[in-house]
């Protein structure tokens, strides 16, 4: 055979694993768009207090927490034919079902809510662990950046719904209706990766190695640790940029089926745009230097957020500078997920990306849930620019760590 021929007949395959891991990113997205932006604009323009939404950004913690119980996906099932498809499976089971029943629960009740929906986060954020666990081994590392762009634009694209049209529409569709369509999504997205079930296999074959993993290992040695400061240092500046934009968008003024209209499907629309140039841009020119382009590209979109507050009338210029700005914190994520991807690659691949990216998030969620008890007194001017300071300091520290490793 040519090795013109077997190029050619790998291309299907590839597409095939990369599909797969799209539709689950999508549904993934569904249900992450709603938890974060969802239901907080929608219990704002109810009359709660910013304060209070800050604490409920904890319902995505387990999205930050996932490196607690992540070398359990590593060393349990490790027996199995396909033991992270069999995780993914599992997951998005119990999420369809957790779903259901968050449709069937009282709207009213903020118990209910809260309870369902963090269930629901840690349900979605295991499964997500599994699928990054597999596609950092199944995918060749020549398609890293493109599986990263995969995942961000298919978080995007779910967060239409999730973020979109569940804030405009709710009310007129219904709760139970709304959470339905998403437990059906979520059942229908883990079919295509029953097919892949043969590229989900352990590194080295060995499936002893499994049982020794552990969060211990994932940061010993100095590039390990290196590697988790470089994402903390970018992730957590970018978590603050978008994080509450769209209460922000709220307290100027906007109305929920504005924000669910405008915002909800220009923002996805925007970071689809960020993801594939981001992908084109890592390809050819590395992450650090795609994450230099796109950090610049959020300071003009904060600028113009500033602008327009600072100018009171100017509404329309600071939601084409939230939207930018989302589009611009999607650009950088593509590239982190590349280097995530690649540094991933070990005999504990759960554990190893957990750490990686849940730490950094989970730094970036707490810190967002201190300055949104802030906002209130510094007010929302002061809470950009802090952001951006954070940001350029950060990517600026990035750049100098990622010149002395070679990942």
């Amino acid at each position: 055979m040519s090795s013109s021929e077997g190029r050619q007949r790998a291309k299907p395959k590839a597409f095939g694993l990369l599909l797969s891991i799209g539709c689950l990113y999508l549904s993934f997205g569904v249900s992450f768009g709603m938890l974060q932006a969802g239901l907080p604009p929608i219990l704002r323009a109810q009359g709660i207090e910013i304060g209070a939404l800050g604490w409920l950004a904890a319902i995505l913690l387990p999205f930050g927490l996932t490196f607690l119980w992540a070398p359990l996906l590593d060393r349990f099932g490790s027996g199995l034919r396909a033991p992270k498809i069999c995780w993914i499976v599992a997951m998005q089971t119990v999420t369809a079902i957790l779903l259901t029943a968050l449709g069937h629960a009282d709207p009213t009740s903020m118990r209910a809510v809260f309870s369902l929906s963090l269930a629901i986060a840690f349900a979605a954020a295991t499964m997500d662990i599994a699928l990054d666990a597999l596609t950092s081994q199944a995918v060749d590392p020549a398609d890293r950046p493109i599986a990263g762009g995969i995942k961000v634009a298919s978080l995007a694209t779910g967060s239409i719904f999730g973020g979109g049209l569940f804030v405009a529409y709710f009310q007129h569709v219904g709760w139970m209706t709304i959470f339905g369509i998403m437990a059906v999504l979520t059942m229908l997205s883990t079919i295509p990766i029953l097919s892949q079930t043969h590229r989900d296999t352990a590194k080295n074959g060995n499936s002893q190695d499994a049982v020794k993993a552990s969060l211990a290992k994932a940061f010993r040695g100095t590039e390990r640790r290196r590697h988790l400061i470089t994402l903390a240092v970018i992730t957590v500046p970018v978590v603050l940029l978008f994080g509450l934009n769209r209460v922000m968008l709220v307290d100027i003024g906007l109305s929920l089926e504005q924000i669910g209209t405008i915002v909800g499907t220009a923002s996805p629309i925007g970071s689809l745009l960020a993801t594939g140039l981001s992908v084109v841009l890592v390809r050819r020119y590395g992450a650090i230097r795609s994450i230099i382009v796109f950090t610049v590209f959020c300071l003009l979109a904060v600028a113009m957020i500033i602008t327009g507050m600072a100018l009171r009338d100017q509404t329309a210029l600071v939601v084409i500078g939230a939207i930018a700005a989302t589009a611009g914190s999607s650009g950088i994520y593509v590239a982190t997920c590349s280097m995530i991807l690649g540094w991933a690659n070990s005999d504990q691949p759960a554990t190893d990306y957990a750490a990686l990216y849940g730490i950094s998030r989970f730094f970036g969620l707490i810190l967002l849930m201190l300055m949104a008890q802030a906002v209130s007194f510094i007010g929302w001017i002061a809470f950009f620019a802090i952001a951006c300071v954070a940001l350029v300091l950060g990517v600026t520290a990035a750049n100098r760590m990622m010149s002395k490793t070679d990942a």
